[in-house]
């Protein structure tokens, strides 16, 4: 954990420093965000999928700050998740990672199977960074 922490530091203080001004986030990216971003802590964990709709809908009815501190508070509860979780998992939650992340920065999304086929066709080492530097830069962003 401790480890995970310094790293978090020093990539998040990289980010502010060298990052681009990212484009202004919707509410409709930031809620497709949330969504993705719910079931990613819920695949890390090895729990049911919930439907992206759901998610959707909440942080619809919801403040975009609220949004935006679940987001956070997720983020934390699934950090200690990522180094103990199985290949599957781990790639189940690096894609929804990853659309969180495409689905903020850059308005996108990608199919989310082949996301997972990504993951399961890289080493451990190469995934697990990844999955780092993207909850870094999400922690970044939603402060």
């Amino acid at each position: 954990m401790g480890k995970f922490n310094f790293l978090s530091a020093l990539m998040f203080t990289c980010f502010l420093i060298f990052s681009a001004p990212v484009q202004a986030q919707t509410r409709l990216a930031i809620a497709e965000s949330y969504a993705y971003l719910v079931n990613a802590g819920r695949a890390i964990r090895g729990e049911s999928i919930v439907d992206l709709q759901e998610s959707i809908n909440w942080a619809n009815s919801s403040t975009t700050r609220d949004v935006k501190d679940a987001m956070l508070q997720e983020i934390k509860n699934a950090q200690d998740y990522f180094s103990s979780a199985s290949s599957d998992n781990a790639c189940e939650a690096y894609a929804y990672l990853k659309n969180t992340r495409y689905r903020l920065f850059e308005g996108r999304s990608e199919e989310h199977s082949s996301l997972v086929n990504k993951c399961l066709n890289m080493d451990e080492p190469t995934y697990r960074k990844e999955i780092d530097k993207d909850l870094s830069d999400l922690f970044g962003s939603l402060r």
